[in-house]
């Protein structure tokens, strides 16, 4: 009997999680690892600043000492042939100049109370890290999404861990949701559970395994403002059949070659996305933003992206077959070689979009160039020959 948590597994494909004690095992030392590697790092770069503030307050508290002990008494009172009345004067700036220092090792002792915070705080987040990561390759479902929504909180709390968190989940969905090559025949035992799939199997109402949904929900809310010349995220030739990514930010996502049938995309910025040879078959795409999307080769059949904004996308041998257009921006999108026989194009805005002899329209749709289209011109050249 399988265990809590293993019957969405098996449902959708899946082996059961508790026969896979190698990969798991394999998958919690591969996180470990990456963790090892964070934490070494942050370790390092955290005792050079420390020994540069060190040196930097050893030097300041020597300075200040010098101008207390040596300097200020004779700057700010008479010297020469002192009588009691420049004594006295003497003093008090002496006085005045002790008080002077002790104020400023008030101040450096409060710099180093705030550094001591914080690196009690970079220590808490390590531990937090370390704790979320040894969850993600637990058996237990429920410890699995602690572990993922545990994650998501450092993300939000230190900008400095966010691009970490977001490497260690786009992995576990890489590990977890690859999509199997049938001519490679049984997973072996390093692969991973999605490594199993048999994709004749799965219908497009399978709904993905609960924590790569939470993984997948998570990557999609992430904090943006933490994000400055990140990578993209990298989900390519992942099995995400059925996701629901409605509003989900995958700006210049790598979503190359995955299987997203019948997933919800619905509001979805998939702007400078890369979905080359994806499959979009039925999916939800109403409103979504294709914006200069490479859409090369992707399956649209029977998709619907009414009303959304493909504004220059490459749709380039895209297979729009059935596809419902109706209301889409595809002013300036490339559509060479496409297939758009019965898809429904109303309202559709071609103005500046390209096509070429190898485009196919619906019956109804004759003349592509009164409709704002412009043929490549090595067509135009091939027909005036």
């Amino acid at each position: 009997m399988l265990a809590h948590g293993d019957v969405r597994y098996a449902a959708a494909g899946y082996p059961n999680r508790a026969s896979n004690d190698h990969m798991e095992s394999s998958t919690l030392g591969r996180y470990r690892r990456m963790m090892a590697r964070f934490r070494i790092r942050k370790i390092a770069v955290r005792h050079a600043r420390s020994l540069g503030l060190g040196v930097a307050a050893v030097i300041g508290f020597l300075g200040i000492a010098i101008f207390v002990l040596m300097l200020a008494p004779d700057w700010f009172a008479g010297t020469k042939n002192l009588d009691a009345a420049q004594a006295g004067a003497r003093q008090g700036v002496r006085t005045a100049s002790l008080a002077l220092l002790a104020g400023a090792i008030g101040v450096v002792g409060a710099i180093y109370t705030a550094r001591g915070f914080a690196l009690s705080r970079a220590g808490q987040l390590t531990d937090r890290f370390t704790k979320a990561i040894e969850q993600l390759g637990r058996k237990e479902l429920d410890i699995r999404l602690g572990g993922i929504y545990a994650l998501e909180r450092i993300a939000r709390d230190s900008k400095e861990d966010h691009p970490q968190v977001v490497e260690v989940l786009t992995a576990y969905v890489r590990e977890h949701a690859l999509l199997h090559d049938m001519s490679q025949g049984d997973p072996g035992p390093h692969e991973s559970p999605a490594q199993s799939l048999h994709m004749s199997a799965r219908t497009s109402t399978a709904r993905l395994p609960t924590d790569l949904q939470a993984v997948l929900t998570v990557l999609g809310r992430r904090t943006l403002a933490h994000e400055v010349a990140r990578p993209p995220l990298d989900l390519s030739l992942t099995y995400l059949q059925g996701a629901n990514l409605q509003g989900a930010n995958l700006h210049q996502a790598d979503l190359s070659g995955a299987n997203l049938q019948g997933a919800n995309l619905h509001q979805a910025d998939l702007s400078g996305a890369n979905l080359q040879g994806a499959n979009l078959q039925g999916g939800y795409l109403q409103r979504a933003d294709f914006t200069m999307a490479n859409l090369s080769g992707a399956d649209l059949t029977g998709a619907k992206p009414a009303m959304a904004n493909l504004t220059e996308a490459i749709l380039c041998g895209a297979n729009l077959t059935e596809a419902n257009l109706t209301g889409a921006d595809l002013r300036g999108a490339d559509l060479a070689g496409a297939n758009l026989s019965l898809a429904e194009l109303r309202s559709v805005d071609f103005r500046d979009a390209h096509y070429d002899r190898e485009t196919a329209w619906p019956e109804e749709f004759r003349d592509p160039q009164a409709k704002g289209l412009e043929p490549w011109p090595h067509w135009m050249e091939a027909r005036r020959d």
